[in-house]
């Protein structure tokens, strides 16, 4: 079919262009797949795989972390060294390799400029292990059989003051412009407290009854109770807990209320 419409278009005889397409597919091999346009995969100067990708992202954002200005021409250095690309040592090539970057990060989504984002204060990393310790250690133990489980105990401590709220539950007009309440100067007498919290008792029920008895439930733990009245009420309220009185508590209330082997998680 295709040699008759070539026929009738070009005009020649059908042995004609029989004998062309025949020196031509001497000379040329022909192929049955036909490609549509830009189908066909390119080889890339940059390799598009998920540890170049992360690895292009850790870059910048320790960059960013720093406070550094990241360009194309840093991240294309990054790559060089890092083996994902390579250079030959001339300024075209070089050029290309930029070009073949820019057109990279603009394809993962990266943009140039001010990022629209409040600033966040980045955690110590002191602070990251020690929480990660305690993470450690508390679900370390709550994976314990249960004859082997320490009780949780929570150690916790704040104030209230002697006038706290007292006059914000009122009736008042919305519409009223003269009602103004000024801010109290004085808010009383602060009052500081203390206190243990115990969590359920992992030894479980009692064999003789399905629910738990009062000792195994969740509760504060009434020998801990330490309230006093602050006497520096212009400092924050931690300024009156010092580590005479704390330790002083934790020794002779504490320590003598808990009855079974525990872990004592602290409010720090």
């Amino acid at each position: 079919e295709a040699q008759k419409y070539a026929t009738k278009l070009l005009g020649y005889s059908s042995s004609t262009v029989s004998q062309v397409v025949r020196e031509f597919e001497n000379r040329v091999p022909l192929s049955d797949t036909i490609h549509h346009g830009n189908t066909t995969s390119k080889e890339c100067r940059i390799p598009r795989v998920a540890s170049v990708i992360v690895s292009i992202r850790k870059f910048i954002r320790e960059r960013r972390k720093k406070h550094q200005d990241t360009f194309a021409k840093d991240v294309l250095e990054h790559l060089v060294d890092k083996k994902y690309a390579t250079l030959n040592g001339t300024k075209s090539d070089y050029n290309a390799l930029l070009r073949a970057t820019q057109r990279f990060l603009v394809s993962l989504g990266y943009v140039h400029g001010r990022k629209r984002s409040k600033l966040h204060i980045e955690e110590k990393t002191s602070l990251i292990n020690n929480r990660n310790a305690y993470l450690t250690t508390l679900i370390a133990n709550r994976n314990k059989p249960s004859n082997e489980r320490l009780r949780e105990v929570y150690i916790g401590e704040s104030y209230i003051h002697h006038h706290y709220k007292k006059f914000d539950d009122s009736i008042y007009d919305p519409s009223d412009e003269k009602d103004l309440v000024k801010r109290q100067l004085h808010k009383g007498r602060r009052y500081c407290f203390a206190a243990c919290i115990q969590g359920p008792d992992p030894r479980g029920r009692d064999n003789n009854s399905m629910y738990a008895t009062a000792g195994q439930n969740s509760c504060i733990i009434p020998e801990s109770i330490w309230i006093f009245e602050g006497k520096n009420p212009s400092k924050d309220y931690h300024a009156t807990f010092n580590n005479e009185t704390y330790m002083n508590w934790f020794e002779n209330s504490v320590l003598p209320a808990l009855k079974q082997p525990s872990l004592i998680i602290m409010d720090n």
